[in-house]
């Protein structure tokens, strides 16, 4: 539809087949191409390629991402956000069939972005002291008043989300499966944090600190931790990978990531192959004695018979 003002107007838009618009105060009328160009250059194929395990990931953590990420513009979702930061990180292929089938590969990717002072994980043990409470036979209760009598940042009605992001395989594509468990500091809470626990995601301690546990493998952890005021706000957490997903997997590399989108690259197709020759003419030094300008008396080279020849080095 096109639009303008007044009797002598200046239109912008589409009219039928027609494309109207405003140059330097000119009105320019083209028309109308619907064909989308879709470059294909290695820059933004390396982008594409990146975007497919990201969106991956995206997609299964996606149930407990809402109100992850503080910092985010006004209109910008959550999914704006996960994408746009973790398109910046070390880049994990996909071929577009794994995409397709719901493929994800566990990465070090950031699932919460924030104010609040955030938990350090190694491996699978966090930077929250517990001292001498068993997480395992602790209650809420007991687990919370130690978290806050011996870590400052924390304080009552503060929860942990934890999270478990289990690597698996199904035939060739690889899969990722998210394992959450929330606590939320209350001293009055007499539930039992092994009731809680789960073979996917729980909590203990180890050496007087919280750790993550699971049953996985190959996996990665991210812990965050959250506080209610006026508006939700979250620690920043970069998920920690735990073992090497490529010993369960066979990742594809950039080249057949980018081929399943369409990519060839520079590559010239009807260019001869680089190989490598050895030429031998059939001559040995016993028939160079009897050759014409063979030996140090000769003309036209050193009797080695490659002086001339186009295949020699």
């Amino acid at each position: 539809m096109a639009t303008g003002n007044g009797i002598l107007r200046r239109l912008s838009g589409k009219v039928g087949d027609l494309v109207y618009r405003v140059n330097n105060g000119r009105q320019v009328v083209s028309a109308y191409n619907p064909q989308v160009r879709n470059p294909r250059t290695e820059a933004q194929m390396v982008q594409r390629t990146k975007w497919l395990n990201v969106l991956g990931m995206y997609k299964a953590f996606a149930p407990y991402l809402r109100e992850a990420f503080e910092n985010k513009r006004d209109g910008q979702s959550d999914y704006n956000r996960f994408m746009s930061i973790n398109l910046q990180a070390e880049p994990v292929y996909l071929t577009r069939s794994q995409f397709d089938t719901g493929g994800a590969v566990v990465a070090p990717y950031i699932i919460s972005q924030g104010s609040l002072p955030p938990v350090d994980v190694t491996q699978n043990l966090t930077d929250i002291a517990l001292g001498d409470v068993d997480a395992a036979t602790a209650t809420v209760a007991q687990l919370s008043m130690e978290i806050v009598r011996a870590n400052p940042r924390f304080r009552f009605g503060d929860a942990l989300a934890f999270f478990v992001a289990a690597q698996s395989r199904v035939e060739q594509t690889p899969q990722v499966l998210v394992y959450a468990m929330k606590i939320t500091l209350d001293p009055a809470d007499e539930t039992t944090v092994a009731s809680l626990n789960s073979t996917g995601v729980g909590i203990d301690t180890f050496d007087g600190l919280l750790q993550v546990t699971t049953s996985a493998l190959v996996y990665a952890i991210g812990v965050v931790h959250t506080r209610r005021t006026d508006r939700l706000l979250v620690s920043t957490s970069r998920l920690t990978v735990v073992g090497s997903p490529d010993t369960i997997l066979t990742l594809p590399d950039f080249t057949e990531a980018a081929g399943s989108l369409g990519y060839v690259g520079n590559t010239i197709f009807l260019a001869p192959d680089n190989i490598s020759l050895t030429y031998d003419d059939g001559s040995s030094d016993d028939d160079d004695e009897d050759t014409p300008g063979s030996g140090g008396g000769g003309t036209g080279g050193d009797g080695s018979g490659d002086e001339g020849n186009p295949l020699s080095t």
